[in-house]
């Protein structure tokens, strides 16, 4: 029998805004780490932009979250394979 993938009920853009915020980080310093406008950070957790794939790798190095658990993937939320 084939294994169903694990599928979280929220959004990627949705898991790294909740990230964000239950780590009590502010929107203005992520950008800034991304060099990004805090405006263009915020369209893309709202889903008001389509993030680029550039930013959402830089997240999950800033973050160190799994690919696999943001896609959902997988359960394994964290990982240690980003270089910081």
């Amino acid at each position: 029998m084939e294994q169903v993938p694990f599928r979280p009920k929220k959004k990627y853009y949705e898991i790294l805004k909740e990230y964000r915020e239950d780590h009590d980080l502010r929107q203005e310093d992520i950008a800034k780490q991304l060099n990004i406008a805090q405006n263009s950070l915020s369209q893309y957790e709202n889903h008001k932009r389509n993030m680029p794939i550039e930013i959402f790798t830089e997240l999950l190095k800033l973050y160190q979250l799994s690919a696999d658990y943001v896609l959902g993937l997988s359960k394994d939320q964290r990982t240690d394979r980003w270089e910081k």
